[in-house]
């Protein structure tokens, strides 16, 4: 994980968030309140950027055929949530997974590989998520932050890191991994890693307007 040159207008995107996606956050793990979310924006045909202006001005300076996806997510005060991997926001997919805090506080971190991260407002941070991640709001308010998948290309190159040779067998690790939980998931619940799979294919290969 790394921070991006670059800044955001945190004000800005809380208040369009707040004025029209606020009120429809619903669990983003199923049987959990305490992190909640609201897409609006994917490939599967998730598409409200006509209705968050501000928000598809800054996508549209990335470039919206290299956005994969787009979500808000809240975190309750006093919560955390576990420590995870994923297959979306994934470099090994070519996906690089941006956070923007829109409302946060001294008291919320992201964590990485064992290390805590404090994101501030208005600041833009990169992250790979098949490295180990989780998140904590230690505090007494709500934590909000806006979460862009972005593809990797030429004019996005700044939000990938460079591949040294430790990027590299971090992936491998992954690969190893992945492997493992592929095979497990093709043996038990097949119907969803094939779904898993196919829409990351269409990450990597569609084409947004």
């Amino acid at each position: 994980m790394f921070k991006i040159d670059e800044t955001a207008d945190s004000a800005a995107f809380f208040e369009e968030f707040e004025r029209v996606c606020a009120k429809e956050l619903t669990p983003a793990y199923s049987g959990s309140d305490a992190w909640t979310g609201v897409r609006v924006f994917d490939l599967r045909g998730a598409n409200r950027l006509s209705e968050l202006p501000y928000l598809r001005s800054h996508l549209e300076k990335i470039g919206m055929k290299n956005v994969a996806m787009v979500n808000y997510y809240n975190m309750a005060p006093r919560s955390e949530q576990h420590a995870h991997r994923d297959q979306s926001g994934n470099l090994l997919f070519g996906i690089s997974r941006l956070h923007i805090p829109l409302k946060t506080n001294p008291l919320a971190f992201l964590e990485i590989e064992h290390i805590r991260y404090q994101l501030k407002l208005n600041e833009v941070w990169a992250l790979d998520t098949s490295g180990l991640h989780a998140a904590q709001n230690e505090s007494d308010v709500e934590r909000v932050h806006l979460v862009i998948d972005v593809k990797r290309a030429p004019e996005t190159e700044k939000y990938f890191p460079k591949m040294t040779m430790a990027v590299r067998l971090h992936l491998a690790k992954f690969i190893i991994i992945m492997g493992f939980k592929v095979l497990r998931d093709i043996l038990t619940k097949p119907a969803t890693i094939l779904d898993r799979m196919s829409y990351i294919v269409r990450m990597v290969t569609k084409q947004n307007r």
